[in-house]
Parts: C-alpha cells; structure tokens; sequence
C-alpha cells in the first residue's frame, strides 16, 4: 500500500471511530425502542472497504436505497458502486476497475423479534481488460437488540453462486448496525464481513476433465466494510 493511500486509511480509521463515538454518545442519551415507518425512508451508506480475493486491499463504497420497517416486514432496494480493481486477476494491465450493483430484499419479523427472509442481487465487475456480471440469490435472518440505552440490529445473509459458473462465487455476509435502524436516529455505524468462497476461474467449459479441476480448486476470501449509514 502506497503512502498515500496508507495516509488516506488512516484519516478515514479516524473519521469512523470518532463518527461512532458520537453516536454511542447521542444514542446513550434517549431511549432505544422501536419505531416503525408510514412510509419508506432513503439510505445511504458512504463506506470504505478492506479486500481480499485479488482486489485492491483498499476502496472506497457508496449505497443508496430505499427501506421500510414494518411491525411484521422488512422490505429494501439499493444500488451500490465500489471502487476496487482487480490487482491479481492472472491478466496484464488491469490498472482500472469498479463494480456496480443493484440488489433487493424482504423479511419477515416473527412476534419475538427474529426476521427471516431472502434477496436476489446483481453485480458486474468491470476491468481494463473484461467485464463479467452475475445474479446471486440470498436467505438469512437477524434480530434487533434493545438494551436500556442501547440498540444494534444483527444480521446474517448467506449469497448463493446463482448466475457466476466462472468461479461460483458464495458465502455468508454477516452485518452489525449501531443503533438499530429500526429507531428514530438518523446516523448510523455500519459494519459487515463477508467470506467468499470460489473456485478456479472455469476456462474451458467443453473441457470436463479440466472444468472438473477447476471446480476442485477452491478458495476464499473476506471482505470487510466500516462506514456510515444515514437515513432520511
């Protein structure tokens, strides 16, 4: 990592620790419960992102979507961009890249708190030299916490390889927001950790023996994303 970039991480560590240290203090100041929506409300969530599996270990990220709380239902879509390049994709002059994404998903929320429901997302990848794109449908579940002064929402999806026969790519996403964005605050800390798990990019389809090794060959990768969520 250059020293730039180095000085950049270092700035926005410091922005997002002090970000969530106001509203620990804001949110220690009122009473955390439940409030649900007429209507829906717009997020957004400005992020930086630390990569693994071939990407730049550093990007910056940004999500803007729409999302309803309902007493029973949990309903959301968004769109996303994200500036990481391939860094090690085995191809020669990949100086720049980005992935784009759109994304849906509902929830249902049983009588002690638990909701449990899925999505479909899309994203494409885009590079000097390819673009390759893929839908992945998800399920999971989660729970919003409520303490006396405190509330968090977590939350556990598991994305399936859907559309991607290149490498198969899946695996579980696990999200922590501080407090509950089911609560009156409009500032938010946003965290998740995704593991993604593939297999050796399929070169040659007609070719079983080779696809066969390819498919063997697995690996993994995580993700991490620390930012702010606001919601409007």
């Amino acid at each position: 990592m250059s020293r730039a970039c180095g000085s950049i991480l270092m700035k926005t560590l410091i922005a997002l620790i002090l970000g969530a240290m106001s509203i620990l203090a804001a949110v220690a100041q009122e009473e955390n419960k439940p409030v649900y929506d007429t209507y829906p409300h717009l997020n957004i969530v400005s992020a930086f992102g630390l990569n693994g599996g071939g990407y730049s270990t550093f990007s910056q990220k940004a999500t803007v979507g729409l999302a309803i709380e309902k007493p029973r239902f949990l309903l959301s879509v968004s769109t996303g961009y994200d500036n990481a390049r391939k860094t090690n994709d085995n191809t020669i002059g990949s100086i720049d890249g980005h992935t784009k994404s759109i994304g849906g998903s509902g929830f249902y929320r049983l009588n002690s708190g638990w909701f449990f429901g899925g999505g479909v997302g899309w994203a494409k990848l885009s590079t000097t030299n390819y673009t390759k794109d893929s839908w992945h449908p998800s399920f999971g579940g989660g729970k919003d916490i409520f303490l006396d002064r405190w509330s968090f929402r977590l939350k556990c999806t598991y994305s399936l390889q859907g559309s991607d026969k290149d490498n198969g790519v899946q695996g579980p996403t696990l999200t922590f927001i501080l407090p509950s964005p089911v609560t009156k605050h409009h500032f938010f800390f946003y965290e998740s950790l995704n593991t993604s798990i593939f297999h050796a990019t399929i070169t040659d389809p007609t070719n079983k023996a080779l696809t066969d090794l390819q498919r063997a060959d697995r690996s993994y990768a995580r993700f991490l994303t620390l930012g702010m969520m606001f919601k409007f």
